[in-house]
């Protein structure tokens, strides 16, 4: 007989996520994610060109309407 492995999972909120964090480390987190050296990114662009593009959504191309003319 086969059992499935139940799932668990919670989100947490900054708060928490900074506290945990500083309590493993001993440190607050970055504020700023840590960048890739340009050579590693170039690397990646070349292997996953549209790697990037998962960033993009619906919202980011959202037009206000013109203005009407009257």
């Amino acid at each position: 007989m086969t059992s499935k492995k139940r799932k668990f999972s919670i989100t947490l909120s900054r708060d928490e996520i900074e506290e945990d964090i500083f309590s493993f480390t001993g440190s607050k987190p970055s504020r700023w994610p840590k960048k890739r050296p340009r050579s590693v990114q170039k690397q990646l662009d070349t292997l996953f060109p549209g790697l990037w593009l998962g960033s993009i959504t619906a919202d980011s191309y959202k037009v206000s309407e013109a203005p009407q003319k009257g």
